[in-house]
């Protein structure tokens, strides 16, 4: 069917019949395919698959919902979707991602706070934007506060992903510890969005937050943190209106700035 209809995107499961998600992705995926977004499953052996399935090709990971989490998950899988089949327009209109990466790096500039016991950063994104994630934590030097980076829709290879960016953003992460207490200055954290709600509500009124979200989080992953009290929202400006852009007020920028206004507002602390 691949082969004879036209279409924009593609999900696709890792375990199937006669042909696993694995095996379709090294046998079909070249840089004419639609995007593929993985929806799998969430055993120690998917997540190894599911970063194996980035090699060869595939654009997101997204855990399956379960009957009980259709209704909650369907927004965040419709957003990853459209950003994919996006992602793919703007490629084929000559704004690769690698490109952005490059022009990227080429204005990279280290980003320091003043008073980084009394802040805090947070960064938000779905696991395609994993690699830009990693362009920002290339230029944090100390002094910093804590960054907190949370992905959505991914809880079942966060590990994998900690372990990308560590080589990829040149950096140690932790996991996010149960006690805001436990949050230490300059220390960079992992962890999934909607299963750490109540933590960051807690920590971001102890501290002056600024929150950086990417255009593939969905509508209700950015409402949930615009409720954060008294926090600086920046969601990544791009040549579409996100799902989130209707939904919520905030600043609109391109992620190459959002180290720069996010220092901004946490230096005016």
């Amino acid at each position: 069917m691949a082969k004879k209809v036209e279409f924009d995107a593609m999900t696709l499961d890792i375990h199937m019949p006669v042909q696993n998600g694995i095996e379709y992705l090294r046998n079909n995926v070249n840089s004419a395919h639609p995007p593929v977004i993985m929806i799998s499953s969430v055993t120690r052996e998917d997540a190894i698959l599911g970063i194996q399935s980035f090699a060869l090709g595939a654009i997101d990971y997204v855990e399956k919902p379960t009957a009980a989490t259709i209704a909650e998950r369907s927004d965040e899988i419709k957003t990853k979707i459209r950003a994919a089949h996006r992602a793919k327009l703007s490629q084929a209109a000559g704004k690769a991602t690698r490109g952005a990466l490059d022009l990227a790096r080429a204005f990279e500039r280290p980003s320091q706070i003043i008073k980084p016991d009394s802040s805090l950063r947070i960064i938000v994104g779905g696991a395609a934007s994993r690699q830009k994630i990693a362009a920002l934590l290339r230029q944090l030097h100390a002094p910093q506060p804590p960054t907190i980076v949370l992905f959505e829709g991914s809880p079942g290879i966060l590990e994998m992903l900690a372990t990308q960016l560590e080589i990829h953003g040149n950096c140690q992460t932790s996991p996010i510890p149960a006690e805001t207490s436990g949050v230490k200055t300059g220390a960079i954290y992992v962890g999934d969005l909607r299963s750490n709600a109540s933590w960051l509500s807690g920590i971001s009124i102890e501290r002056r937050t600024s929150i950086l979200v990417f255009g593939d989080v969905s509508a209700s992953g950015a409402r949930l943190l615009a409720a954060l009290s008294g926090s600086q929202l920046i969601l990544e400006e791009l040549a579409y209106n996100t799902e989130a852009s209707s939904h919520v007020a905030a600043k609109y920028v391109p992620y190459t700035s959002f180290l720069f206004d996010s220092d901004d507002f946490l230096n005016r602390a």
